[in-house]
């Protein structure tokens, strides 16, 4: 019996060793084909290397030769990571047990966020997890910052907007702010950007890789924004945008940016506009890459450089330090001035 049990304790042992070699003697999760598969899923979808001017193919080149030096995992880490970053693009990321890689502006200036909305705003009422309001101090001007227009929320946290505007009907202007919105769901973008309007545009184009070449891409596809529901204002309106302004704030952004009524005032947004999708490696690691490139329509595209305020604006250290939102004062001051001369309305139908 006891010789029995041995033999089951070395057969254990035995198909223990076995499966650990499989698995690390498994020729679809090597470090290299884990890369040849990543380069490979940019090569053929990642719309935006013309737009970068990177040069993947001199990327590979390099890579496979230091591949072969890599001895574990955290270095196969170090290794994508370097890759990752070099995109400098928000919607290029990496996701490991040893951590998330996401490229940010080195020059994301901290003090550019709404971090003094207190020392302006009255009666400033947290509605929901996405949207906050309330009086700027000593205007008739409303306030409203967007923290997020992210998808894990559902839409009536944005269709929201409706009961806020009823009630800043006498508002004759309006401050959105949507600094340091890190993005999320373009139809919860859109549902609020569709109030502040009275006819439609067209304000963006998406064109696809669909060919080998980097430059292979489609005709653009049209994005247009129309009103929606019952209730609308077209009084003047500022939005406050900085570097952290990402995705599908940028998506808003957009959406309003070439009405009459509408002023930016900040700092550049982020620069990643098109829609990302995650992917896995066999590693059990998940990148995402974006499959389509943003335009205007006249064919320019913000993608990188990210868009521009009408209004450019900084919060320096000292402000900062003495409570001080340069940004949201000239946005106070640009829609006074406009109060005088844009003839908006506000349509509860």
């Amino acid at each position: 019996m006891k010789r029995k049990m041995s033999i089951i304790f070395l057969l254990v042992i035995c198909m223990s060793s076995c499966e650990k070699l499989l698995i690390e003697s498994d020729p679809s999760n090597t470090y290299a084909t884990n890369f040849e598969l990543f380069w490979s899923d940019f090569d053929q979808n990642y719309p935006l290397f013309i737009v970068k001017k990177i040069n993947w193919d001199s990327t590979y080149q390099k890579s496979t030769q230091e591949i072969k030096s890599l001895n574990n995992d955290e270095d196969f880490f170090n290794f994508l990571s370097k890759i990752i970053l070099n995109f400098e693009d928000a919607h290029v990321n990496l996701r490991t047990n040893y951590g998330d890689v996401r490229f940010i502006h080195s020059n994301s200036v901290t003090e550019n966020s709404p971090t003094q909305i207190q020392n302006y705003v009255s009666n400033l009422k947290d509605i929901n997890k996405a949207i906050d309001y309330g009086d700027i101090d000593g205007t008739e001007l409303g306030y409203i910052r967007i923290k997020t227009f992210g998808s894990f929320l559902p839409i009536s946290n944005f269709e929201v907007i409706d009961e806020i505007l009823i009630q800043f009907e006498n508002k004759k202007g309006i401050v959105l702010d949507i600094r340091s919105n890190g993005g999320g769901s373009s139809t919860n973008a859109i549902t609020v950007s569709s109030k502040f309007i009275n006819e439609s545009s067209c304000f963006m184009k998406y064109r696809y890789r669909n060919g080998p070449k980097h430059n292979d891409l489609t005709d653009g596809i049209n994005l247009s924004i129309q009103p929606k529901g019952t209730v609308f204002y077209t009084k003047p309106i500022a939005i406050l945008t900085n570097r952290t302004t990402v995705s599908a704030s940028e998506y808003f952004t957009q959406s309003l940016k070439d009405y009459s009524h509408v002023t930016i005032v900040g700092d550049t947004t982020s620069g990643a506009i098109g829609i990302p999708i995650w992917r896995e490696l066999p590693i059990g690691w998940t990148y995402r890459i974006p499959i389509n490139l943003a335009e205007t329509c006249n064919g320019i595209s913000y993608e990188h450089i990210g868009i521009p305020p009408d209004f450019p604006i900084w919060i320096s250290q000292e402000d900062s330090n003495n409570g001080v939102d340069t940004i949201l004062e000239k946005a106070i001051s640009v829609l006074n001035r406009d109060i005088n001369e844009i003839n908006g309305l506000f349509f509860n139908i």
